[in-house]
């Protein structure tokens, strides 16, 4: 069985470039830190973020795109994000992934 898209809950910040942004996801280790292409991230409500969103030194509540690997527990799942981190997570901060307006797919 391969893996499915998903995202995942998390919070969202500026990037070092205007196409990348911040993800902080909770993981069974702690909080989970690393980057995703701009057009991987969506608001909390799956909207798309805006080139300016979020503002320089804001954080927002959003989704991230990641994997779910076909491994995963009920209660844990073992995901993939973009810069290709692999960890563990609980069920509960999994969503339906919105579309992504990219040729290339995490």
């Amino acid at each position: 069985m391969p893996s499915r898209p998903i995202a995942l809950l998390c919070s969202i910040s500026r990037g070092g470039f205007s196409g990348e942004r911040i993800v902080t996801i909770s993981t069974d280790s702690g909080d989970y830190r690393g980057i995703a292409p701009t057009e991987y991230c969506w608001k909390a409500d799956c909207r798309g973020l805006e080139s300016d969103e979020p503002a320089q030194g804001e954080i927002i509540s959003g989704l991230v795109a990641a994997l779910l690997f076909p491994k995963s527990t009920e209660n844990k799942a073992m995901v993939s994000v973009p810069d290709g981190s692999v960890f563990l997570v609980s069920r509960d901060i999994i969503k339906n992934r919105p579309k992504i307006d990219s040729d290339v797919l995490v």
